[in-house]
């Protein structure tokens, strides 16, 4: 009976000391979570593709706000990226320019090599 007295009161500490694991453990599993990563929809990258525009032998002087004032006309830009030299950080003289919707980047494309012209598309300022 003394022995069932003790298995009940270390029950009762077990108890206690299970509880207080538990909290020590959800306390040491919220210090080591780290913060979820916003939700974001994988991209296509097959989509992304048909969506970007590479450009070449644009302007060493170039600027990302002078090519989206060329390009928006087309539709809604999602980004664009001049390539530059990671050593001198100089434009490389080519660019990406990423449009929201494929119609969008097919309508810059259409312009920049109307029918019946082999010119690529030139800016006229």
């Amino acid at each position: 009976s003394g022995s069932d007295s003790d298995s009940d009161g270390s029950n009762s500490d077990s108890d206690s000391s299970a509880t207080d694991s538990e909290s020590d453990d959800d306390d040491d599993s919220v210090k080591e979570e780290t913060p979820a990563a916003p939700a974001v929809a994988p991209i296509d990258d097959a989509s992304k593709q048909s969506r970007t525009l590479f450009l070449r032998n644009i302007p060493f002087d170039a600027t990302r706000h002078q090519l989206f004032e060329l390009f928006r006309t087309y539709g809604h830009i999602e980004s664009i990226f001049l390539v530059k030299d990671p050593q001198t950080k100089a434009n490389r003289g080519t660019a990406f320019v990423c449009y929201q919707t494929t119609e969008s980047a097919t309508k810059a494309l259409t312009a920049g090599n109307p029918e019946g012209s082999d010119a690529p598309f030139v800016s006229r300022d």
